[in-house]
């Protein structure tokens, strides 16, 4: 060797990030879409009634602003505009990203969205439903089981591999940019 550092081949990149949306679609695409359609109201597994004027239902504030519900006496429709604007955005992240994410479209910002969204919602459980400490957890305890800090820290892991390497050349991402650069190679027609 002449002191070159090898380099994975950008097949096995690739293939890498297929498989890594694969797992998400099988893990963790049940969990994000189930959980959003339960916020959408008018349907069998909404958590609560529906909330007039929007899509949601009553679950969909009391998952995303407790406090915020519990200050206005339950009435999300005394809820700030801000407030109402951040519930149906992570609403709308929870089920629209992990879509995205598994067809490989705008894959880098759709899990990107999915570390934030699991960053914020993490937070929200932590201080806003007042997780318990036995449900929270601890960083490098004897116990690989706490709910949220050691699970969703390895879903912040799987998501970091598409969020660095796209969706490879199985997704549509991928046809697209192998479409671009054919398209740049043929020159400009006429």
């Amino acid at each position: 060797m002449s002191g070159e550092r090898a380099i994975a081949s950008p097949w096995i990149l690739s293939a890498l990030g297929f498989q890594t949306r694969l797992v998400f679609a099988a893990v963790l695409g049940p969990y994000f879409l189930i959980s959003a359609v339960r916020k959408i109201g008018g349907n069998t597994l909404s958590m609560g009634p529906d909330v007039a004027g929007t899509f949601l239902s009553f679950g969909a504030f009391y998952s995303f602003a407790p406090a915020r519900l519990s200050a206005v006496s339950g009435d999300p429709a005394m809820l700030p505009i801000g407030v109402l604007i951040a519930v149906h955005g992570l609403v709308l992240a929870e089920g629209l990203l992990p879509v995205l994410l598994v067809i490989g479209f705008a894959t880098r910002l759709a899990a990107i969205g999915l570390i934030g969204l699991v960053i914020i919602t993490s937070a929200i459980d932590i201080f806003s439903h007042g997780a318990p400490l036995e449900v929270v957890g601890g960083l490098f305890d004897a116990s690989p089981y706490d709910q949220i800090l050691d699970l969703r820290l390895l879903w912040i892991m799987l998501l970091t591999v598409p969020a660095a390497l796209g969706g490879g050349w199985l997704s549509i991402d991928g046809v697209l940019g192998t479409l671009g650069r054919r398209r740049r190679a043929e020159g400009p027609a006429g």
